[in-house]
């Protein structure tokens, strides 16, 4: 399964089925809208990006974040209709926007809400790749993107509580850990968070049904 972020213009190349995570779309395309998608606040109101400074971007994540947050069960109700097996692309203007271009002439890279999309996706569903069409992926290049430390580590640590060593990892880190065959039971930051606040006897058997079982703690 992947999901493709692309725009309207580079859509035209795909073959699968193709949904607009757009306000509203050009002349000619009538794809079937994710309306939860979209890069409005949560009143409702178009999301517009003035310039390319870390406040600005900063700013427009956050009331983003905000509007996902008040659609969270239409989003998760789609994140889990997602199929292994299918490839569908979600198609937004950016590049192509009048924005958008404003923001390469000056600036030299621009920014898409698509992005935000796209972590999500890799954070709850982590068999389903994430792909970038051709500018989104030269975009990331020349604006020389550094991942935090915070989207992808994976720690080693001896527990108090287990008396042994597991480790806590990123859920981009994960898949990756586990295929290396290591014995220590390994846990994401999702999962603690699940256990916080039960006490150790619970934790312990927790645990020990893991280590058995494998798989991720989805909820307790």
């Amino acid at each position: 399964m992947a999901v493709i972020l692309t725009s309207f213009e580079e859509s035209k190349k795909l073959s699968c089925p193709k949904f607009s995570v757009s306000v509203y779309q050009p002349r000619g395309f009538k794809y079937p809208a994710l309306k939860f998608l979209t890069a409005t606040d949560k009143d409702g109101n178009k999301l517009h990006l003035k310039d390319l400074s870390q406040d600005t971007v900063k700013e427009y994540e956050e009331k983003l974040r905000e509007k996902y947050k008040v659609m969270w069960s239409s989003i998760d109700a789609w994140m889990k209709s997602l199929r292994p097996d299918d490839e569908i692309a979600l198609c937004c203007w950016c590049p192509h926007s009048n924005t958008s271009r404003k923001h390469i002439e000056k600036h030299g890279r621009f920014f898409c809400h698509t992005s935000l999309i796209g972590k999500m996706v890799e954070k709850y569903r982590p068999d389903i790749e994430v792909k970038m069409d051709k500018d989104r992926e030269k975009n990331m290049k020349e604006t020389d993107y550094k991942p935090s430390i915070f989207d992808h580590y994976a720690l080693k640590i001896n527990s108090n509580i287990f008396s042994e060593d597991i480790y806590v990892v990123s859920t981009s880190e994960r898949e990756k850990l586990i295929s290396k065959g290591i014995k220590e039971v390994v846990y994401t930051i999702d999962e603690i968070v699940e256990m916080w606040g039960m006490n150790r006897e619970d934790i312990k058997e927790i645990h020990e049904i893991k280590k058995i079982m494998g798989g991720k703690i989805k909820q307790v």
